[in-house]
């Protein structure tokens, strides 16, 4: 799971009004381990979505994640 907050952003130094918001997004993954490293991947749906009728919606997003371990 994801969750983003967001805050309004800028432009020239002036906050552009109802570009931030909130989004929870929610789905499975597959994670794999080598050693020190793992690599995660998988498909996320949005579940909760506060943002301005102004920006795109998602209806999904892929994830990938590589990591490594000290």
């Amino acid at each position: 799971s994801v969750t983003e907050l967001v805050g309004n952003s800028e432009r020239n130094g002036i906050e552009q009004i109802e570009t931030g918001g909130t989004k929870s997004l929610l789905g499975p993954s597959v994670l794999g381990l080598y050693g020190k490293w793992g690599l995660s991947g998988g498909i996320l749906f949005p579940i909760y979505s506060s943002v301005s009728e102004t920006q795109e919606t998602e209806s999904y997003r892929l994830n990938f994640v590589l990591s490594y371990w000290f």
